[in-house]
Protein backbone atom coordinates (compact mmCIF):
# COMPACT_ATOMS: atom_id res chain seq x y z
CA UNK A 1 0.00 0.00 0.00
CA UNK A 2 1.19 3.70 -0.14
CA UNK A 3 -0.16 6.40 1.48
CA UNK A 4 1.36 10.21 0.88
CA UNK A 5 0.58 13.54 1.91
CA UNK A 6 1.33 16.93 0.04
CA UNK A 7 1.28 20.42 1.31
CA UNK A 8 1.48 23.15 -0.66
CA UNK A 9 1.63 26.74 1.63
CA UNK A 10 1.91 30.29 -0.21
CA UNK A 11 1.95 32.72 2.77
CA UNK A 12 1.92 36.63 2.59
CA UNK A 13 3.25 38.94 5.67
CA UNK A 14 3.42 42.13 6.44
CA UNK A 15 4.65 44.13 9.54
CA UNK A 16 3.86 47.63 9.86
CA UNK A 17 5.20 49.82 12.77
CA UNK A 18 2.87 52.07 13.83
CA UNK A 19 5.49 53.87 16.50
CA UNK A 20 7.98 53.17 18.50
CA UNK A 21 6.06 50.96 20.85
CA UNK A 22 3.60 49.21 18.26
CA UNK A 23 4.25 46.95 15.23
CA UNK A 24 0.94 45.65 13.51
CA UNK A 25 1.74 41.94 11.93
CA UNK A 26 -0.64 40.47 9.55
CA UNK A 27 -0.95 38.22 6.97
CA UNK A 28 -2.75 35.66 4.81
CA UNK A 29 -2.17 32.14 4.08
CA UNK A 30 -3.45 29.67 1.90
CA UNK A 31 -2.14 25.81 2.15
CA UNK A 32 -3.50 22.97 -0.19
CA UNK A 33 -3.47 19.71 1.20
CA UNK A 34 -3.56 16.55 -1.30
CA UNK A 35 -3.78 12.90 0.01
CA UNK A 36 -3.55 9.64 -1.90
CA UNK A 37 -4.37 6.66 -0.34
CA UNK A 38 -3.47 3.61 -2.83
CA UNK A 39 -3.30 -0.21 -1.67
CA UNK A 40 -3.32 -3.41 -3.78
CA UNK A 41 -6.24 -4.97 -2.78
CA UNK A 42 -8.22 -1.98 -3.98
CA UNK A 43 -9.78 -1.34 -7.57
CA UNK A 44 -8.95 1.90 -7.36
CA UNK A 45 -6.84 4.82 -5.38
CA UNK A 46 -8.98 7.35 -3.11
CA UNK A 47 -7.58 11.18 -3.04
CA UNK A 48 -8.68 13.71 -1.41
CA UNK A 49 -8.15 17.51 -1.06
CA UNK A 50 -8.47 20.63 0.85
CA UNK A 51 -7.82 24.15 1.31
CA UNK A 52 -7.15 25.83 4.38
CA UNK A 53 -7.29 29.72 4.10
CA UNK A 54 -6.71 31.85 7.34
CA UNK A 55 -6.44 35.46 7.66
CA UNK A 56 -4.14 36.73 10.69
CA UNK A 57 -3.48 39.85 12.73
CA UNK A 58 -1.05 40.72 16.13
CA UNK A 59 0.33 43.16 17.80
CA UNK A 60 3.13 43.39 19.19
CA UNK A 61 3.37 46.59 22.10
CA UNK A 62 6.59 46.70 23.71
CA UNK A 63 6.02 48.58 27.21
CA UNK A 64 9.41 50.40 28.10
CA UNK A 65 12.31 48.18 27.36
CA UNK A 66 11.00 45.35 30.05
CA UNK A 67 8.10 44.08 28.70
CA UNK A 68 6.71 43.10 25.38
CA UNK A 69 3.02 41.59 25.13
CA UNK A 70 1.54 40.08 21.62
CA UNK A 71 -2.20 39.76 21.28
CA UNK A 72 -3.90 38.63 17.92
CA UNK A 73 -6.31 36.42 16.24
CA UNK A 74 -5.90 34.07 13.27
CA UNK A 75 -9.36 33.34 11.62
CA UNK A 76 -9.27 29.98 9.46
CA UNK A 77 -11.50 28.38 6.80
CA UNK A 78 -11.08 24.84 5.64
CA UNK A 79 -12.74 24.06 2.06
CA UNK A 80 -14.21 20.59 3.67
CA UNK A 81 -16.08 22.50 6.25
CA UNK A 82 -18.90 24.88 6.44
CA UNK A 83 -17.41 26.99 9.48
CA UNK A 84 -14.90 29.62 10.05
CA UNK A 85 -12.21 29.22 12.88
CA UNK A 86 -11.30 31.57 15.37
CA UNK A 87 -8.02 31.54 17.07
CA UNK A 88 -7.39 33.81 19.19
CA UNK A 89 -3.82 34.12 21.20
CA UNK A 90 -1.69 36.37 23.48
CA UNK A 91 1.43 36.44 25.50
CA UNK A 92 4.14 38.07 27.47
CA UNK A 93 7.78 38.43 28.38
CA UNK A 94 8.83 40.32 31.15
CA UNK A 95 12.64 41.24 32.06
CA UNK A 96 12.97 40.63 35.45
CA UNK A 97 17.01 41.54 34.80
CA UNK A 98 19.89 41.34 31.99
CA UNK A 99 19.24 37.60 32.17
CA UNK A 100 16.28 36.58 34.12
CA UNK A 101 12.62 36.62 31.51
CA UNK A 102 9.30 35.68 33.01
CA UNK A 103 7.08 34.59 29.70
CA UNK A 104 3.35 33.50 29.43
CA UNK A 105 0.84 32.76 26.52
CA UNK A 106 -2.85 31.90 26.33
CA UNK A 107 -3.82 30.49 22.42
CA UNK A 108 -6.04 28.72 21.10
CA UNK A 109 -5.40 26.52 17.77
CA UNK A 110 -6.80 23.87 15.11
CA UNK A 111 -5.32 21.13 13.23
CA UNK A 112 -7.01 20.11 9.90
CA UNK A 113 -4.76 17.20 9.43
CA UNK A 114 -4.58 13.94 10.83
CA UNK A 115 -3.01 10.63 11.36
CA UNK A 116 -4.79 7.72 11.67
CA UNK A 117 -3.14 4.75 13.49
CA UNK A 118 -4.77 1.31 13.00
CA UNK A 119 -3.76 -1.32 15.31
CA UNK A 120 -6.17 -3.62 13.95
CA UNK A 121 -4.28 -3.73 10.73
CA UNK A 122 -2.48 -7.05 9.56
CA UNK A 123 0.26 -6.14 6.86
CA UNK A 124 0.32 -2.77 4.83
CA UNK A 125 1.02 0.93 6.56
CA UNK A 126 -0.15 1.30 10.16
CA UNK A 127 -0.58 5.28 9.62
CA UNK A 128 -2.70 6.96 6.91
CA UNK A 129 -2.52 10.43 6.90
CA UNK A 130 -6.51 12.33 6.81
CA UNK A 131 -8.55 15.52 6.52
CA UNK A 132 -10.81 17.10 8.69
CA UNK A 133 -14.22 16.61 6.89
CA UNK A 134 -18.27 16.39 8.55
CA UNK A 135 -17.83 12.94 10.35
CA UNK A 136 -14.24 13.80 11.17
CA UNK A 137 -13.98 17.35 13.57
CA UNK A 138 -10.61 19.04 13.36
CA UNK A 139 -8.67 18.99 16.74
CA UNK A 140 -8.78 21.72 18.66
CA UNK A 141 -7.00 22.90 21.69
CA UNK A 142 -6.67 25.34 24.23
CA UNK A 143 -3.15 25.62 25.71
CA UNK A 144 -1.84 28.21 28.59
CA UNK A 145 2.29 28.44 29.33
CA UNK A 146 4.06 29.98 32.27
CA UNK A 147 7.76 30.05 32.44
CA UNK A 148 10.77 31.44 33.36
CA UNK A 149 14.07 31.42 31.64
CA UNK A 150 17.90 32.15 32.48
CA UNK A 151 20.08 33.70 29.58
CA UNK A 152 24.14 34.59 29.98
CA UNK A 153 26.68 34.45 27.80
CA UNK A 154 27.30 31.08 29.56
CA UNK A 155 24.15 29.02 29.87
CA UNK A 156 20.74 29.26 28.48
CA UNK A 157 18.04 27.32 30.68
CA UNK A 158 14.01 27.50 30.47
CA UNK A 159 11.62 26.02 32.73
CA UNK A 160 7.95 25.96 31.89
CA UNK A 161 4.35 24.90 32.82
CA UNK A 162 1.71 24.48 30.56
CA UNK A 163 -1.62 22.62 30.67
CA UNK A 164 -3.04 22.04 27.47
CA UNK A 165 -7.01 21.18 26.83
CA UNK A 166 -8.17 19.80 23.29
Amino acid sequence: DENTLNDFTVNFDNEWSLNSSNKLEFGLSRKQYNTNFKKNTFPKEKTYQGVLNSVYFQDRWKYKPVMEIIYGMRISDFSLLDKVYLEPRISFTYLFTDYVTLMGSVDKYTQFLHRFSNDFMIGGRKFVWLLSNDPLEPISSNQINLGIQYNDINISSEITAFKRDF
